[in-house]
């Protein structure tokens, strides 16, 4: 595993997945965003899923990209990681936005419980 060539083709799906669901076609971009997820599954089988999606949490990765690799790594344990993300893009507003929201809220939940 490469995690140069495995983050720019995780990048190209993500990418890929957002354009079509711009254009309207939301079954080919669920198609596109589960071939970057299996990208991301073959790290997270060898304990390295951090290694591959950390970088993408830079601000200076597009929106959709942070909250891409942002979620994944929340829904994977990683929340000290995927938090501040997830707060940062909620509170920008993007198309991600409410996404951000709803995985924010339901950590603040879990930490109350």
């Amino acid at each position: 595993m490469n995690p140069d060539i495995d983050r720019a083709t995780f990048r190209a799906h993500v990418s890929l997945s957002r354009q079509l669901l711009e254009d309207g076609d939301p079954a080919a971009a669920d198609a596109e965003a589960e071939r970057g997820e299996r990208v991301a599954e073959r790290w997270d089988e060898s304990g390295r899923i951090i290694d591959l999606l950390k970088p993408l949490l830079d601000d200076t990765e597009p929106e959709s990209m942070r909250f891409a690799a942002a979620s994944y790594l929340f829904e994977h344990g990683y929340d000290q990681d995927a938090v501040p993300v997830l707060e940062s893009v909620r509170d920008h507003g993007g198309p991600t936005a409410a996404e951000a929201r709803a995985l924010v809220d339901r950590w603040r939940r879990d930490q109350a419980d």
